[in-house]
């Protein structure tokens, strides 16, 4: 840059008043963007991550909800990584489409529109380059009957694809007074139905996810980018899981202390969305080796060398206000029918997401489900007489009766109703069980007792016997449970080992970790495998009354077969491998 101006002066010879010109140069360097506009290179996949989580509560009727009407906002800003990973990027901006297959770098602003989701009803979430904004046409809510199994924190948000290319930029080096030019990475919404990837999932969903993704990171015939947006995706729903956790362990500061419920009655509050402290998310992506990319980004540490990666960092700020929005966005009901039932719960706020946690407290009591504080069921099956588990009888003549007995007890200090049952899967052989004489077989519900506090339903009559006097001798590991009927999975089990003729143990019995079976939950279709070295030479399928509902004999042993159980209704399966003399057994879901 030049300037001139006019300096006057006196000549001290002749006292003459003297004019001159002078010029003077000032260097200097203007920082910022060469190009304005840039091609697009190519598509990235942004993983899916949650722009808000909403937690259920405790309680078998409570819910938390985002209300009808209402927007909350918060800061959101992404920066980029620079790591062993990504060494050469000084800066990567965040981009706009300005034309078909162009860039332009401005601000974002995405829209991203949910409809119906899985009985959620409808909102819209703006997002711009450093704030997210959430408005609802339609409440939604934690709550099974919007369709997640058991309720379950609900986790909502999206993932975009992007399209990308390179600018070039002027960067003022401070330590040298110098300039430089550096290229840099800028990306643009595709802002398309397709290219917007919306989800709202509990953790049970996005679990589901991870394991539906990792096969198709383990998949080698599909191309590179799709399992390096697998991976990537993985490792997000990862850390939101985790995070999660965090976030309920780490919450601290109070909403409603020490509210009490149960019993029936109904406790309603409503509450902002409020965020004070920052958290951060960390997203890694993935973009195909493409010409002109070279020396601005380095390829990553993934695993996947066809192209490269770099990482991005999702900073959740505090919460702004909008013209729009109104404080309480946020309601919880808390109840629940049981009438033994008694919580006494903590509302905290969630220091990322800025929602209701809660935290049960000392003194509660809770069951049909468990959730926590003094468990109301609490079952016990015993050997009368005995105390192990597991109580063993040969030597009894054919056609004959074995009789045993048990205690039933309850050790909680309320009266409870446990259902006692025999597991089918451990009577593949078909013994005919019974229990005060009613048999146990054929019935998954087994036989009802109510069972006063701290007491016990003392020698009750088991009776085994076989089916017919050609029926098998050997019945191993038969197993009787006690259990809550609102919740199968508290229970306490005994075992008898009963041997007619002169069976005396269970060598017809193998080592059943050594059958595998995929996928398994499945849909229709069941690989079956043995290790080398083992073979089956039939294969039956039985219901969980032990009913026989497939069965097939191989005309030559083998290790590995494919069944297909389309055709079985839904439920759970035991399945028999027999060979060499051997039995192997495993459990089947079909969904």
């Amino acid at each position: 840059m030049v300037f001139s101006y006019t300096q006057v002066f006196v000549d001290p010879n002749t006292n003459l008043q003297i004019q001159r010109a002078i010029s003077v140069m000032l260097p200097f360097i203007v920082e910022g963007i060469i190009d304005q506009q840039v091609d697009s290179l190519g598509i990235i996949t942004e993983p899916q991550i949650p722009y808000m989580v909403l937690h259920d509560p405790p309680g078998d009727g409570s819910f938390t909800a985002f209300e009808e009407g209402k927007t909350a906002c918060r800061s959101l800003e992404t920066s980029f990584s620079q790591d062993e990973s990504n060494t050469t990027n000084a800066s990567l901006k965040l981009g706009y489409a300005g034309s078909v297959g162009v860039i332009v770098v401005v601000d974002i602003e995405i829209y991203v529109e949910f409809s119906g989701s899985v009985g959620l009803g409808n909102f819209n979430m703006k997002t711009t380059s450093n704030e997210s904004c959430l408005t609802l046409n339609k409440a939604f809510a934690t709550s099974s009957s919007n369709g997640f199994k058991d309720g379950g924190d609900l986790f909502v948000g999206y993932g975009i694809d992007m399209a990308y290319g390179v600018f070039r930029q002027v960067v003022i080096d401070s330590q040298s007074c110098t300039g430089r030019i550096e290229k840099n990475l800028v990306y643009r919404p595709i802002k398309t139905a397709e290219s917007i990837r919306e989800f709202a999932l509990d953790e049970a969903g996005i679990r589901s996810e991870i394991a539906r993704l990792q096969k198709v990171v383990d998949d080698t015939l599909l191309i590179v980018k799709t399992r390096a947006d697998a991976e990537n995706q993985i490792k997000v729903w990862q850390q939101v899981i985790d995070l999660n956790e965090e976030n309920k362990l780490n919450a601290t500061v109070s909403i409603d202390p020490n509210i009490t419920f149960g019993g029936g009655a109904e406790i309603n509050r409503s509450k902002s969305m409020e965020v004070t402290e920052s958290s951060t998310l960390t997203v890694e992506n993935y973009i195909d080796a493409t010409a002109g990319l070279q020396g601005v980004v380095n390829i990553g540490g993934s695993g996947f060398s066809a192209g490269y990666e770099y990482s991005s960092s999702k900073h959740f700020g505090a919460t702004t206000a909008a013209t729009n929005a109104i404080s309480n966005t946020l309601s919880y009901t808390l109840t629940d029918a049981n009438q033994e039932d008694k919580f006494i719960v903590d509302v905290l706020r969630d220091p990322m997401y800025g929602t209701p946690v809660f935290r049960l407290n000392a003194g509660s009591q809770t069951s049909c489900p468990y959730e926590g504080g003094y468990q109301l069921d609490q079952p016990e099956l015993r050997h009368s007489g005995s105390l192990n588990d597991t109580i063993y009888s040969d030597g009894n003549a054919i056609g004959s009766s074995v009789i045993f007995k048990v205690d039933l007890c309850n050790e909680s200090k309320e009266d409870r109703t446990y259902n006692l049952a025999l597991k089918a899967n451990s009577n593949l052989n078909g013994a005919v069980v019974s229990a005060a004489g009613v048999p146990l077989n054929g019935n998954d519900l087994g036989q009802k007792f109510d069972i006063p506090a701290n007491s016990c339903l003392e020698d009750l009559i088991i009776e085994v016997k076989q089916l017919s006097t050609g029926s098998p001798l050997s019945y191993p590991n038969l197993e009787l449970y006690l259990y809550s009927p609102c919740e199968e999975g508290i229970q306490s089990s005994v075992f008898a080992s009963v041997y007619f003729g002169d069976a005396t143990g269970v060598k017809d019995l193998a080592d059943n970790n050594l059958l595998s079976v995929f996928p398994n939950p499945t849909t229709g279709l069941l690989q079956v495998n043995l290790p080398e070295g083992k073979t089956m030479e039939s294969v039956r399928v039985m219901d969980m009354s032990g009913k026989c509902v497939q069965s097939i004999k191989l005309n030559d042993a083998t290790s590995t077969l494919e069944l297909n159980l389309g055709d079985l209704p839904k439920g759970l399966y035991v399945l028999q491998a027999r060979g060499e003399s051997q039995v192997f057994v495993k459990q089947v879901a079909v969904n």
